[in-house]
């Protein structure tokens, strides 16, 4: 979000390789460092396993306002996702409004049916399996790709402007 909102911050402020690469770096670092000590205490196959005690610890505690609890957290992990699809929405509304496009409103409704109609195509637990297990490469792409292709792609262009 840092790399789409920034041209609205400040127009004056100059942001160089060096600084944002230690911040996706800061990031990489901290996904790295969870996966590997992850691998290093737990086999892949008591990794699956994990979620299975949690989900009883949480079902045999009883708290005064729920009666059990990881139906809670499941409320608050959905509300959790909700929120973070409504943020993505609301970012491509932002910056898509901002290019001056012709006809917005038709590509924002048909941006909010595509929000509506996706997660019809992912209801079945074979395309969630893969989903889960190919997530790490997109956040490759996030982390690392993308902010480099930004950095070289502000190089170039402001090589060619000059």
């Amino acid at each position: 979000m840092y790399l789409l909102y920034r041209p609205f911050l400040k127009q004056d402020l100059q942001v160089k390789g060096k600084p944002l690469l230690i911040y996706q770096l800061v990031i990489f670092i901290f996904y790295f460092i969870s996966v590997v000590f992850t691998q290093m205490f737990f086999a892949l196959e008591e990794v699956q396993l994990i979620p299975e005690p949690i989900m009883y610890i949480l079902k045999s505690q009883e708290v005064n306002f729920v009666k059990r609890l990881d139906i809670f957290f499941i409320y608050i992990w959905l509300s959790w996702s909700i929120v973070t699809v409504m943020i993505y929405g609301l970012s491509f509304r932002v910056l898509y409004l901002s290019k001056k496009r012709k006809h917005p409103k038709r590509s924002i409704v048909f941006f909010h049916l595509l929000l509506a109609i996706l997660p019809l195509f992912v209801m079945q637990f074979q395309r969630i399996e893969f989903i889960k297990n190919s997530i790490h490469y997109v956040l490759i792409v996030f982390t690392i790709l993308l902010p480099m292709m930004i950095i070289c792609w502000n190089k170039w262009r402001g090589k060619r402007v000059s």
